[in-house]
């Protein structure tokens, strides 16, 4: 999904709903919106959807087999 794909979905809704998005154990607030640069990793994780991508900072040690790229996460911290 692209930024512009977002905003039309969003436009749609009432403007007052909480922001929530699904995690392990069932869903939780949405707290900050924010632009990291991922990478993808050399991980399998056949049959789920999540995991294979990667924030790259400083310390990361794991093994990428992509090329960094920006995009937008929205997350359950304060800070990314």
């Amino acid at each position: 999904m692209k930024v512009s794909e977002l905003i039309v979905q969003l436009q749609m809704l009432p403007p007052k709903l909480d922001v929530m998005l699904p995690c392990e154990s069932n869903v939780d607030h949405a707290l900050r919106v924010g632009i990291v640069q991922v990478a993808k990793t050399d991980q399998d994780w056949s049959g789920t959807p999540i995991g294979n991508y990667r924030v790259i900072d400083g310390n990361d040690a794991e093994v990428k087999t992509g090329k960094p790229f920006p995009v937008v996460v929205i997350d359950f911290e304060k800070s990314l």
